[in-house]
This record gives structure tokens, C-alpha cells and sequence, in this order.
């Protein structure tokens, strides 16, 4: 007996009429009696009182419909536990990473020793706000996200494994180009660009607070719209400045803009990797990525003192 057997035996039962049931199975009507014979034949029991009349159900037809329904239904449950679990077992062959704006290079490397550690673990992206980043681990769509800026939430762990600096992105042309560092005070007479805080609320945040604790509040000047348009317009008019993590900026060569590493105060921001569970491939990629080292623009960051391997904490 064959499924598609039962499905004809169901569709002529319910169509009483061999045409009606071949076109809704998009075949033949040959291939329909066919099916029907050899379900008579092979179990020995006349389905079908074939007359002048028409076409209707004998007893024992009625009674094996039942059944022939439940074994369909049966067989529909089983094709969709079955796609399910593949869906499953093919999104966790993934590795799946939610990535943070900036990390550039950094991500380059860090991907290329992993696959190289991994080959046969294909490996997925997704660029999103650290809210989503954060939802989606916690949901299990993502496996791992890089998220600057942690705060405790319950439920993930939070991974410590690099220190990024932000830097003053100005016009080269600026005398405060030539010096080799800048302290947020010495930005203040110059307009600031600055993302919209609903899209960056962390940095934006941080941002301001260190141009606060600089002794004034920046004046806002132009849109920050993406890192390539903003830098383009650094030079362009009225000398404006902007911030970036300095792994972005290392990136980002440019002969019209100037990066300036900035202190006064020193802000150091913390990228961690956020998951739910320490992993083989999880561990991997935490020493794959604190041994990728800082950006080379700048020299190296200040040693400091290691923190324990995993913290719970999750993001901003």
C-alpha cells in the first residue's frame, strides 16, 4: 500500500465521481482507477459500488475511510515534525553571530581564523541594534553576538574580551590635527556630529557624558548620516568633529580627515560576547577574538588587569 493510494481512495470518496477526483489531484483518471485497484486487490475488499448511477461507497469503503483519513493525518503530522526538526537541526549546524557596527578588520580577522578552525561549520551574519542582537540570543536565532557596553540582564553571559578607545575624527587641515591626542575639552569650540541617539542610545550617551565631564555641552552640527558620508563632510565648510571606536577608524584611511585618539576623559569601551552557553565553538571564538589584538593605527592599548572568563551580563 502507498500513500498516494489512500489520497486517491479519499479524494474519489469525498468527489463520488473519478473525474472530479483525478482533476483535484491535478493526474489522470486512468491513474486514479488504477490506484483504486490496487487497493481492492491488494487487500480484497470492494471500495466503490460503480453503477450507471454513479459512484458511491460500499459498507466496508465507509468504514476504511476513516482510517484512511487518520493514516493521511497521521503521514501530514510526521512530514511536519519531520521539516521542523531538520529546520532545527540545519539552523543549529550554523553558526550564527550578531555582529556590532565598527568591528571591521577586527571581524575580518577574527572570521577567517575561526573558519579556518571550523571549515565545515558554515558561519552566518547579522548586523542589528544590540537590543535585537540581545533578543535574538536569548530566543536562541542567534548563537553568539559581539555587544559593546554591558549591563546586567538576566539569563545570558557576558564574555569580556577587548577594550576599544574612541577617537576624534576631524578635519585634516585643523591645527588640532597636528596633535598627536586630543582631550574632549580642546573639541569644544567646534561643532559636534553625532548619530541620533534612538539608533546609537550607548555610544551616543557615552559621548555626551565625557563632553560633559569635559566642562561643556557640545553644540550639534550637521547629521551624522553612515561613517562615509559624515567623514566626507568633516572638511567640507564650517570645521566640524565627530567620535568613533578606534577599531572603525583604522579602517577608515582617509587623507582629508585626521583620527586623534581621545583622553581627558579616557573613555575605554568593552566589547563582550554575548551567549546563552559556553560552547566548544563559543570558546573558540572568545580566543580567536582576544587574541586578535587592537587596532595597529594607534599603538598598542595599556595593559590591564584580566577579568574573570565570564560574567553574567548582557548588553547596551
Amino acid at each position: 500500500m502507498e500513500l498516494r493510494h489512500l489520497v486517491s481512495f479519499v479524494a474519489v470518496a469525498e468527489e463520488l465521481h473519478f473525474g472530479r477526483a483525478a482533476r483535484r489531484l491535478h493526474i489522470v483518471q486512468p491513474a486514479v482507477s488504477q490506484r483504486i485497484k490496487a487497493l481492492e486487490n491488494e487487500f480484497g475488499v470492494l471500495l466503490f459500488d460503480r453503477t450507471a448511477a454513479g459512484v458511491g461507497l460500499t459498507d466496508s469503503g465507509q468504514q476504511l475511510l476513516r482510517q484512511a483519513r487518520l493514516v493521511l493525518s497521521t503521514a501530514d503530522q510526521f512530514a511536519a515534525l519531520a521539516g521542523e526538526l531538520a529546520h532545527r537541526e540545519n539552523a543549529h549546524a550554523q553558526f550564527r553571530i550578531g555582529t556590532a557596527e565598527g568591528m571591521t578588520t577586527r571581524l575580518e580577522h577574527i572570521l577567517a581564523v575561526l573558519h579556518d578552525q571550523e571549515p565545515t561549520t558554515p558561519i552566518q551574519l547579522e548586523s542589528l541594534p544590540a537590543s535585537e542582537r540581545l533578543a535574538k540570543v536569548a530566543s536562541g536565532q542567534l548563537d553568539a553576538a559581539f555587544v559593546r557596553m554591558l549591563r546586567p540582564v538576566s539569563g545570558l553571559r557576558g564574555i569580556p574580551l577587548w577594550d576599544d578607545r574612541l577617537v576624534a575624527a576631524l578635519p585634516a587641515q585643523h591645527p588640532l590635527a597636528g596633535e598627536p591626542a586630543l582631550s574632549f575639552q580642546r573639541l569644544a569650540s567646534m561643532p559636534l556630529r553625532l548619530s541620533k541617539r534612538e539608533s546609537s542610545r550607548t555610544f551616543v550617551d557615552t559621548v555626551l557624558r565625557a563632553c560633559g565631564s569635559a566642562g561643556f555641552t557640545p553644540e550639534l552640527g550637521g547629521a551624522f548620516t553612515t561613517v562615509q558620508n559624515t567623514l566626507a563632510l568633516l572638511g567640507s565648510g564650517q570645521p566640524t568633529w565627530t567620535v568613533l571606536y578606534e577599531e572603525a577608524a583604522t579602517a577608515l584611511p582617509t587623507r582629508r580627515v585626521a583620527f586623534r585618539r581621545l583622553t581627558e576623559p579616557d573613555v575605554v569601551v568593552r566589547t563582550s560576547l554575548v551567549v546563552r552557553e559556553v560552547s566548544p565553538i563559543v570558546g573558540r571564538l572568545v580566543d580567536i577574538s582576544r587574541s586578535s589584538g587592537p587596532g595597529a593605527v594607534f599603538g598598542p592599548a595599556e595593559s590591564e588587569t584580566p577579568e574573570p572568563p565570564v560574567i553574567r551580563a548582557v548588553a547596551g
